[in-house]
């Protein structure tokens, strides 16, 4: 994935949704995130809210994005993200706030162009990655970090991805920001099984793991019991069907052939 700073044609940040005063939200954050380590009822969230966390929680990672980086170069050491998008290989698992985010992100104006893409390009991307994605969704006893690594050897880009940018960059995911390879993209795709050098940093760390019971309970909250999703297929969900091409359209893949009779079939 890209590196914390956007590449220069990445969308601009869309305006983040107004949010109740910060006593009032970071007080609902604690709620959310104590009571689902506690394993108690845990309080209503409205989807509203739920995007002004997700909105604040990407700031505060941003910024420790930005020491990481900087800690790095003052060891000498060089942050490789910039140009590479090995990692939008791999098939990212998101909780609701941020599916949401997303797909508030693509309902926008500003979201349009990535939206037409991401219909177009979903279809295939689901098609390519269908025995992966089923035995994600319901893998066997203890299996389901197989089933990921799985899907990312059939090296399926993100159907988020285009031209080798992130369209979605500015709302992407807390797991897609925390992805910084160390002084060469060579092992990040392709044919490549040695796994890069990345450069822990203790703070970024600390505040990634500090901030999964509130993505946890708030997912929780949303959603209930269900667990959380790839990206693509839950932004998928939350736009509805509306975006899929029709069973006599012409295959988004390229194929020539309608879509029943393709990607469809």
């Amino acid at each position: 994935m890209t590196g914390p700073d956007a590449p220069p044609d990445a969308p601009a940040a869309p305006a983040a949704p107004a949010a109740p005063a910060d006593d009032r939200l970071w007080q609902l954050a604690a709620d959310v995130a104590n009571a689902h380590v506690e394993r108690r009822r845990l309080p209503v969230v409205r989807p509203a809210d739920a995007l002004a966390l997700v909105d604040r929680l990407h700031v505060e990672l941003d910024r420790a994005m930005a020491g990481h980086r900087a800690a790095a170069e003052a060891e000498g050491l060089r942050i490789a993200c910039g140009d590479c998008h090995g990692c939008c290989e791999n098939v990212v698992i998101t909780h609701e706030p941020e599916a949401l985010r997303i797909a508030a992100y693509l309902r926008s104006p500003d979201g349009a162009e990535a939206r037409a893409h991401f219909a177009r390009a979903f279809p295939v991307w689901r098609a390519r990655l269908a025995p992966a994605l089923e035995a994600i969704a319901r893998p066997a006893p203890g299996q389901f970090h197989a089933a990921l690594a799985a899907a990312h050897r059939a090296r399926v880009p993100c159907a988020f991805l285009r031209d080798g940018r992130c369209t979605v960059y500015a709302v992407r995911p807390w797991i897609c920001r925390g992805a910084h390879a160390l002084d060469t993209a060579a092992h990040c795709g392709g044919d490549h099984t040695e796994e890069p050098r990345v450069y822990v940093w203790g703070p970024l760390m600390e505040l990634i793991e500090n901030t999964r019971p509130l993505h946890g309970g708030m997912h929780a909250a949303l959603r209930g019991a269900a667990p959380p999703e790839p990206v693509c297929t839950a932004v998928h969900r939350l736009l509805g069907a509306a975006d899929a091409p029709g069973r006599n359209d012409p295959c988004p893949c390229g194929s020539g052939r309608k879509h029943k009779k393709c990607c469809g079939a």
